[in-house]
């Protein structure tokens, strides 16, 4: 895919901005700089680059200006933003607030975002005296000038790989003269980001009311993908696998045109054969397994859509997560009776269940492997863990997280402000799913007993050096998450069992697909 043909034009080397008068942000967000960028400079950077219905990304979302200018002049903007605050105040001024995800840029490649065909952004500045790290929105400290510059090249590479041939990377930056002491960052910033994009040169950006950081003006750097940025497949490949490797994710995966293609282990004959039996049956929402590639890789059909990061969990609001249920009900149905090939053995993993003659499952039903189109979840991705449990386990699993059954602190982490009704909420989702009534009186105890096996089967992983298992454990703090999670079902076991009981009379006469 190119960028659609426009009518050349040279660009003017500077810009002098007229004064603007800005809405006030709110009293909630008082404490907060004013960075927002210029309606009139982003509007004429989006008119210059991008026609009508044109994909468009700010990594540093901030208050959300980009975002709404994209949409009051019809083209589809995407954003990512780490600050909650600044983050939900964006959410509220656009037509589409899924579109926004709170997270970290540097992780942008586990968003699975969709072709762009433009960014600009303005990423947070660093002195090369300072301590704080941008990057993590001020709140830690950081390794350095030069590591924040690597961070800064890291993302716009993921950026690249987003970009389409012909596309435009706009920054905004500005060198830093703050106490006598100089730093060249827009040059820093330029050098960084044109070992992946094409530097096409620099728009000089003249406040009319004057301007910060020790001068009287800032730059607008221009990148381009061209047909040079492509580089060999083998260099394309080895870039996108490590940017999914580096989100922690079991397989490394890499998207070539609609097909992705996976790394394969032990256990993808047995994913293979699932997926086969999904198509065979009819079932919509798995993507359809053809073959393995030249280099030895699993080549999948892609799933169009957008898949939530965990820090978005309020985006599956109600409607959603009985929708979700509705899917995995669909989905234990199309597996009900499968048999794996002979000669094919299943390779238990993290989440998997023990025991004999079990259904089969899913085993990972949480925000980034649930493909949404429209607001609807479509189908699941990420199968590299299916394999035997009872129904109920995988509903456990899933309650787990998306519901979720967790302590208030780890809610707010995943996104909310305001605490969700997690009992509600848990209610919802297992009458979508079809749990049945046995399996409801003795939930919690199920929920812990499949967290407590999470946690040990991920525990003994990175034990084992399993790299994955190792980042969960070691820099994420996987098991101490799960501890607080399994205290808090533990503690509240009486009234999570009660939150979704059957009323004596309402319990269904037959057993469901879950017994």
């Amino acid at each position: 895919m190119k960028a659609a043909a426009k009518k050349k034009t040279r660009l003017k080397s500077y810009f002098i901005l007229p004064t603007e008068t800005k809405t006030p942000l709110p009293a909630e967000l008082a404490g907060h700089i004013d960075v927002r960028d210029p309606h009139a400079l982003i509007e004429h950077f989006l008119k210059e680059f991008t026609q009508e219905g044109d994909r468009v990304l700010d990594p540093f979302a901030g208050f959300g200006t980009a975002l709404k200018i994209a949409e009051e002049i019809n083209r589809i903007p995407y954003g990512i933003e780490l600050d909650p605050d600044r983050f939900n105040y964006a959410r509220s001024l656009l037509r589409h607030p899924d579109h926004l995800i709170r997270g970290d840029a540097r992780q942008l490649a586990s968003y699975s975002l969709p072709p762009i065909q433009f960014s600009i952004s303005s990423p947070p500045f660093m002195g090369k005296e300072d301590r704080e790290d941008p990057l993590t929105a001020y709140t830690t400290v950081g390794k350095g000038y030069e590591s924040y510059l690597q961070g800064i090249g890291e993302i716009y590479r993921q950026i690249a790989n987003l970009l389409i041939e012909g596309g435009h990377a706009v920054v905004l930056v500005s060198n830093l003269r703050l106490g006598g002491r100089l730093t060249p960052l827009a040059w820093d910033m330029a050098r960084e980001i044109s070992k992946t994009l094409s530097f096409q040169g620099e728009m000089v950006i003249i406040p009319e009311d004057g301007f910060a950081f020790g001068y009287d003006h800032y730059y607008c750097l221009i990148f381009s993908k061209t047909a040079s940025q492509r580089t060999s497949p083998s260099e394309r490949r080895d870039a996108r696998e490590e940017e999914v490797a580096l989100s922690g994710n079991v397989s490394r995966v890499v998207q070539l045109g609609d097909t992705i293609h996976r790394s394969t282990g032990p256990w993808s004959p047995a994913v293979h054969a699932v997926l086969q039996h999904l198509e065979q049956t009819g079932f919509r929402g798995a993507p359809r397994f053809r073959g393995i590639d030249d280099q030895g890789r699993e080549v999948l059909t892609r799933i169009e859509g957008y898949t939530p990061p965990e820090a978005n969990l309020p985006f599956i609001n109600d409607e959603r997560l009985a929708a979700i249920g509705h899917l995995i009900r669909e989905l234990h149905l199309a597996l009900a009776g499968f048999q794996l090939p002979p000669g094919v053995q299943w390779h238990r993993r993290i989440g998997s269940a023990e025991g004999d003659n079990l259904p089969i499952c899913h085993l990972d039903i949480h925000p980034p492997n649930i493909v949404f189109e429209e607001g609807e979840p479509v189908g699941f991705i990420d199968w590299d863990l299916t394999g035997p449990a009872p129904y109920a386990w995988e509903i456990a699993r899933a309650a787990w997280l998306l519901v979720p059954l967790s302590e208030d602190a780890r809610c707010r982490s995943k996104g909310w402000n305001e605490l969700p009704d997690r009992f509600g909420r848990l209610k919802i989702f297992c009458d979508a799913c079809g749990l049945d009534a046995e399996d409801r009186r003795n939930f919690a105890e199920l929920a812990v007993r499949m967290a407590e096996t999470c946690a040990d089967q991920v525990n003994a992983a990175a034990k084992a050096g399993v790299e994955s298992a190792r980042w969960l454990v070691e820099d994420v703090g996987y098991l101490r998450i799960v501890q607080r999670d399994i205290e808090w079902m533990r503690r509240l076991e009486l009234a999570i069992d009660a939150a979704i009981e059957y009323p004596e009379a309402d319990e269904p006469a037959a057993p469901s697909i879950c017994k």
